[in-house]
């Protein structure tokens, strides 16, 4: 099922970075696959291993913060990184009086510069 999971994750993006925990028995380190085959992987340390046989992996995007993972015995890799809240979450809701006449894109404090919005167009279909 791992291997299959991973197999189904690698056909998402092309630039996604992979760990494989080695040895594939009992993982207690990682290596950084550097090609992805449809069936198999070859790791850093030259190895060739079947996707099938992985039970250990990180994948994450290229800015290191993870995708998905099995890994339950191993820590993340170094400099990898696990999605988290931010400290303080700005949350920000609309109300009737913002959404007329787009105040509620020149109210918000996550719209873009001015000359770079995009105005959403909502329609009713009947």
């Amino acid at each position: 099922m791992t291997g299959s999971r991973l197999s189904s994750l690698l056909k998402e993006r092309s630039d996604y970075l992979v760990w494989i925990g080695v040895p594939l028995a009992d993982p207690d380190h990682w290596v950084t696959a550097t090609v992805v085959n449809a069936s198999s992987v070859e790791t850093s340390d030259g190895q060739e291993l079947s996707l099938h046989d992985v039970t250990h992996f990180v994948v994450t995007y290229p800015n290191s913060q993870v995708v998905a993972s099995e890994m339950t015995q191993l820590e993340l890799p170094q400099g990898v990184t696990e999605l988290a809240l931010a400290e303080d979450p700005e949350t920000d809701f609309l109300t009737l009086e913002m959404l007329e006449a787009g105040q509620a894109a020149s109210e918000s404090p996550m719209a873009p510069a001015p000359g770079n919005r995009m105005i959403p167009i909502i329609t009713q279909h009947l």
